[in-house]
């Protein structure tokens, strides 16, 4: 990239088209400058290539002077605007608007370079108001793939600003422009999150000031005060007061940034595959719950080297232009491979995902990348692979050469796999282990609730609104916790108040939130409790309430409340006493408060609500030193169920407080509330939580279960906790970042552990831990 020097464009703006063989890459730091650029720059011949199109105003102003407009946006409402504006201003025939993320997924590019005639102009506005990382990395990726390029366009004010301070020297500026290029690149924010933020379209407050994404839907990295964008609004609703990620109109719309949607271009090769995929139709395309895909890849006539360039962006419009998401059947030789490749690098496109692929693939040495190092990586991000055989008599050449035997061989294939007898020796294999899993109990009785899977959520994410507790409710949850209810709702401390750490594959956060949650009244209703038991049918699930109160008076009101409410209490098995918070400004932790946490356990231990139908729990924050663990367990077992008292459960643990994330490059904290500290969660804390279950097990008394909470992200990491003495488990920062379909998910490896080991239920190694011996 170093050899695309840009020039600054500010105030002589050029007025005819850039029409040298040399390339031009002008930088612009307004958005009415970049229009000016998309009036007079483009010649008639050109294919244009517009990434960021936002509301589609410079796409028309583009699309009026060019041959062709791709236009490409991350956000869904983006396009759809687009698209609209193209139809409105009848030109449709030379533009058009998908929706995709170029960073993600750069193969576009080279199968944009190899079009003819070529793409030769390049319009980019990507955020880089304030990421410039990102700005770069486009432009890296552009210099790289795309040779034909001669003019190049981006809109970002920060480019801009670092372009005024750059030497006048030619010489000078070009030793400038690569060490600037080599010092930004490294310092990248996290893509997902970007793609999450950058995913919805500009909004402005009445007075007409533009909303800031940042602050909305992740963390700003300036003060509200340097910030040009408003940071007092919802960009959600446009309200005052709070955030997107905390705004009920969100939740009500179930919208997800996650899972975004990507499209393929409709190439030469991607329309012979659909066209092979719709000559067969939809109704071979589903079986059971699974949607069923099966391709042999040689149907589409395609040289080996070009379905090596080409599978990965073919392969995944398909998927999404039929809509599919889950796929258990793939059977495309080489193609196989390939999808093995798009799925290791682009994990967030499909569900958990399962794939039947022939197995006599071709050498492994002609392949750009190791078939089975992407086997593993598939692993990694729980996707099963089956693999099934062709039958001998099914190995005719000729078959696979050409588009009209497409169609009939799949369907021809669909059938045989729809036929038991005609299955594969792996896939009945496959069927019995199917049979096998089903017979693994996961279930648990915790305190005397029955649960139907030892897996359920914690108190604290997304548990804070009806439609995000209905949700757990629908989902595999064994058991459903409320968020911890204040006697009053309260809408907890400033923003920003939580970051994620990713580290590898897994993910660690810090919160400070201070107990923002709906009120009391909000979960104890008991409309709502009913909606919630009607959402979990036809099984029911058992009701948590967690209770988090400013002070013992005020959890002891939310008591006689619930004690005085018959309708309430129908649908109530547990409270579970929240006494491990670190993020209440002026609020000590009464965990480690032990005379207070004395008082706090005798005093409610003692309260009537507590009889059979139900039990009292408490969450507890993390200790780290077996003289506390004594401390705590003495005061906890002298109201052991077993003992006559009202304990049934403790919770191992709650965040690790005091943690402090920093932003080196602005060289502030990166959460505003208490100085910036928060609680820890997630993978870091994992081996603090596995040990405080361990110690307490140990120590309390058999009638008080423990469940373990701590970076619980994989069915690998139940095992470890109830391994560990664990009756149930909590999840709360991957439930946090995946939804609820995590706990499925989490179910699911927990019982192919548990299969693996010939173990049928949990009691067959819960609390087994064995120390390792010494070899001296």
């Amino acid at each position: 990239m170093a050899t695309w020097l840009p020039l600054l464009v500010e105030e002589d703006l050029p007025s005819e088209p850039w029409q040298s063989a040399e390339i031009q890459l002008e930088v612009v730091a307004t958005t009415q400058s970049f229009r000016h650029l998309a009036r007079c720059r483009p010649q008639p011949s050109a294919r244009i290539l517009e990434v960021g199109c936002c509301f589609g105003q410079c796409t028309v102003l583009l699309a009026s002077k060019a041959m062709e407009v791709l236009a490409l946006d991350t956000s869904k409402e983006c396009v759809e605007l687009t698209s609209a504006r193209l139809k409105e201003a009848e030109l449709t025939d030379v533009a058009r608007s998908l929706r995709f993320d170029m960073l993600a997924h750069p193969e576009l590019l080279r199968i944009l370079a190899g079009c003819s005639p070529p793409f030769t102009v390049v319009f980019a506005d990507i955020g880089g108001n304030r990421e410039l990382t990102h700005v770069l990395e486009l432009l890296q990726l552009l210099s790289s793939t795309m040779p034909h390029l001669r003019y190049v366009a981006v809109k970002s004010e920060a480019l801009a600003s670092e372009l005024q301070k750059a030497p006048v020297n030619l010489q000078e500026y070009i030793k400038w422009w690569e060490e600037f290029c080599h010092h930004v690149r490294p310092v990248k924010v996290r893509r997902r999150r970007m793609q999450q933020i950058l995913q919805h379209p500009v909004r402005r407050t009445k007075e007409g000031t533009e909303i800031c994404r940042f602050a909305n839907y992740g963390t700003c990295s300036k003060a509200p005060s340097e910030c040009r964008y408003d940071h007092g609004h919802c960009h959600r609703c446009l309200q005052p007061g709070h955030w997107a990620m905390d705004c009920e109109v969100t939740e009500a719309t179930h919208e997800k940034t996650e899972a975004m949607a990507t499209y393929s271009l409709c190439s030469e090769v991607a329309e012979g595959l659909f066209a092979a995929l719709r000559a067969g139709g939809r109704e071979y395309l589903f079986l059971k719950e699974y949607n069923i895909v099966i391709i042999d890849s040689p149907s589409l006539g395609l040289s080996r080297h070009r379905w090596i360039q080409y599978g990965p962006a073919v392969i995944r419009g398909v998927l999404r232009h039929l809509d599919i998401d889950q796929v258990s059947v793939f059977s495309m030789g080489l193609g196989s491979v390939i999808f093995h490749q798009i799925l290791a690098e682009t994990p967030h496109l499909l569900s958990h995902t399962h794939i039947v692929y022939n197995q006599d693939i071709a050498d492994l040495k002609s392949f750009p990348f190791e078939a089975y190092d992407v086997e593993v990586a598939l692993r990694d991000h729980d996707i099963q692979i089956w693999t099934i055989y062709n039958d001998e008599d099914d190995e005719d050449p000729q078959a696979y050469s050409r588009h009209s035997k497409g169609p009939a061989r799949l369907s021809e294939a669909f059938t045989k796999m729809q036929a038991d007898l005609r299955c594969s020796l792996s896939l009945r294999n496959h069927c019995g282990t199917q049979r096998a899993m089903e017979k693994i109990d996961i279930g648990c009785n915790l305190a005397g609730l029955q649960l139907s899977c030892c897996i359920l959520n914690a108190s604290g994410p997304r548990t804070n609104t009806e439609q995000q507790l209905m949700d757990i409710a629908r989902s595999s949850s064994g058991a459903l916790c409320s968020k911890s209810a204040t006697l009053e709702e309260r809408s907890g401390n400033p923003q920003p108040r939580y970051t994620e750490i990713q580290l590898g594959d897994r993910t660690a956060s810090i919160n400070s939130e201070g107990l923002p949650n709906k009120g009391f009244a909000a979960y104890s209703d008991s409309s709502f409790l009913q909606r919630l038991k009607e959402c979990s049918e036809p099984h029911g699930k058992p009701y948590i309430f967690s209770i988090s109160g400013l002070s013992l008076k005020e959890n002891l009101e939310m008591l006689d409340r619930l004690a005085e409410s018959p309708d309430v209490l129908q649908h109530l098995s547990a409270v579970e006493v929240n006494v491990a918070c670190p993020n209440v400004p002026g609020k000590p932790l009464v965990g480690y408060d032990f005379p207070q946490f004395a008082e706090v356990v005798q005093t409610m231990s003692r309260h009537p609500l507590f009889t059979k139908d139900c039990v009292l729990g408490f969450k507890l924050p993390p200790y780290l030193d077996a003289p506390l663990f004594d401390a705590v367990a003495k005061m906890l077992n002298e109201i052991a169920l077993g003992r006559g008292g009202a304990l049934g459960y403790v919770v191992c643990c709650n965040t690790l407080g005091s943690a402090l994330a920093v932003d080196i490059e602005t060289e502030t904290t990166v959460l505003h509330p208490k100085g910036g500290f928060g609680g820890l969660g997630g993978q870091l804390v994992r081996h603090l939580a596995l040990g405080n279950v361990r110690h307490l097990r140990s120590r309390l008394d058999d009638s008080i279960h423990v469940v373990g909470c701590g970076g619980v992200a994989t069915g690998e990491d139940a095992f470890a906790h109830i391994l560990c003495g664990a009756t149930a488990v909590q999840v709360a920062t991957q439930h946090r970042v995946e939804g609820p379909q995590c706990f499925e998910r989490i179910a699911s490896e927990l019982r192919e552990l548990m299969q693996r080991k010939g173990y049928t239920q949990l009691e067959d190694f819960r609390g087994k831990l064995r120390v390792r011996e010494s070899k001296l």
